[in-house]
């Protein structure tokens, strides 16, 4: 996910000439080996291993097990400035030093898939980059002989390596584009397929049920026997994940995590004990667990910061109700990161409400309906589109990430932008009014785009912000009708 995404594309064409191409004779025939071949996945700007949270619990669907999945998380936040302030000169050189460089992007992927290798008994992985993570795949891929590592490459709405010597490396590849990117020129047709899906939109195309069809019939030349995310046939899940500080994708050192069952209606503990009693202690890489929970169950999360008074971030999501590995909980540091950016005080709550598909308002195709409290979210305010056209609104903006927060602590909501929020790429900021002394609990309800009529519930403690200064709520991308 990045603003980087329109830089030019000569920048990639010209760097291709330092970084040099791959073997112009490479035998792309997949080595012998057992089982399907573990998957990579590279994230774009503001992004983490959550965009391929569903495709991943999509391949334990279709029998991949949980070892042949992974991600490179990295921090993308210098590229995309440098995108931004920048000449194209000057980018390329930063792009450069930051990939190709000792101990940079290039040398971290290589390591990251030789322990792969190593892990599995793999000879080569099949990889995955999204936007901004399209870029360091190309550049990767460029890097001499990586056909010896990757199998085919999927590239998702990003770059492309038209006219390049050796597109992507000479690697096969499946490039995926959405709706915004109908005239991008293709992929070599000798080296690769494109395909559009004008119904998705950036974000969506990498984690859509749709996608993963695609690409699973790519890396494994048939198509996958579900789309569906099953249900468990145990009544417990295990689950996993990291505890991340936003957008670095280092671990939130010296926190801990606590994981509390809740009432789905109420919000209110089920009990005062965590089921993970003594908690995970957070360390660098930001892992936590496994833990076995009961399935379909609400849990509340919370990542407490020390001593320091209302520094403790609290995560709800939505019940889970299979195996899931890539459970991603993105805080920032003590005194940094958006909440700092919002007011706090005893009279309103503040919510960040998250998902990894765009939110949509006002668009021809479809809209989401998001109702917090009965109030619609968007119903005054066309953050989702940007009050300017499908092509430089919901594209453009790209809306995952939307905060809300009683800004002018007017106890009413002015539906105005919260401009230090919403100047990020995929995140928004509102002036919305969420009453803390009314309710004990905060509803949110989600009905997704599309014709399913389904929606998505997530109800929280309602915690005024002078206590808690910032309440995270995470939806999934998808909804299947057992949420109805």
């Amino acid at each position: 996910m990045i603003k980087t995404f329109f830089k030019p594309l000569s920048v990639i064409l010209i760097s291709l000439m330092f970084v040099g191409c791959g073997s112009s004779d490479k035998d792309n025939d997949q080595k012998e080996y057992e089982g399907p071949l573990p998957v990579l996945f590279i994230h774009g700007t503001s992004g983490s291993a959550s965009q391929f949270q569903s495709q991943a619990q999509r391949f334990l669907a279709n029998g991949y097990s949980k070892e042949l999945l992974y991600a490179w998380e990295y921090d993308s936040g210098p590229l995309a400035d440098a995108s931004v302030n920048l000449d194209s000169s000057e980018y390329l050189t930063f792009l450069f030093d930051t990939t190709t460089g000792e101990g940079g992007f290039n040398d971290q992927i290589e390591t990251q898939i030789d322990e792969i290798l190593e892990a599995t008994g793999a000879s080569q992985i099949n990889l995955m980059g999204h936007s901004l993570g399209t870029i360091v795949s190309h550049m990767f891929l460029s890097r001499a002989n990586q056909e010896g590592r990757v199998y085919k490459y999927v590239n998702l709405d990003g770059y492309n390596g038209r006219d390049s010597a050796s597109p992507f490396g000479g690697i096969e590849t499946l490039a995926l584009w959405a709706r915004a990117n109908s005239d991008t020129a293709l992929v070599d047709e000798a080296n690769g397929v494109d395909d559009y899906d004008l119904n998705q939109a950036h974000i969506e195309i990498a984690t859509s049920a749709t996608s993963f069809a695609k690409i699973y019939e790519f890396f494994n030349g048939v198509a996958p026997e579900t789309t569906d995310i099953l249900d468990a046939e145990t009544e417990t899940v295990t689950i996993a994940g990291k505890a991340n500080i936003f957008p670095d994708n280092v671990g939130a050192e010296d926190t801990t995590l606590f994981i509390y069952e809740i009432n789905a209606d109420t919000a209110a503990r089920i009990s005062q004990t965590p089921i993970n009693t003594d908690g995970f202690g957070i360390s660098s890489d930001g892992s936590w667990g496994p833990v076995e929970i009961s399935k379909g169950a609400a849990f509340e999360f919370v990542l407490e910061h020390g001593t320091q008074e209302n520094a403790d971030h609290y995560f709800y999501l939505e019940p889970f109700y299979a195996d899931d590995y890539f459970v991603r909980l993105n805080t920032g540091r003590v005194g940094e990161g958006f909440s700092e950016d919002l007011t706090g005080n005893a009279n309103h709550s503040n919510l960040v409400i998250v998902r990894d598909r765009e939110f949509w308002a006002n668009v021809d195709g479809g809209n989401d309906v998001l109702m917090v409290n009965s109030e619609n979210v968007f119903a005054q305010n066309e953050l989702a589109m940007d009050g300017e056209g499908l092509s430089a609104g919901a594209q453009s903006r790209r809306l995952s990430s939307l905060f809300l927060s009683d800004q002018d602590e007017s106890g009413d909501s002015s539906y105005e932008n919260i401009d230090d929020v919403t100047s990020v790429s995929f995140i928004a900021g509102m002036d919305f009014f969420i009453d803390a002394t009314t309710a004990d609990t905060i509803e949110i309800q989600l009905t997704p785009r599309g014709d399913s009529g389904l929606t998505q519930t997530i109800n929280v403690p309602n915690r005024a912000s002078d206590e808690v200064r910032i309440i995270s709520v995470q939806f999934r991308d998808y909804v299947q009708s057992r949420n109805e």
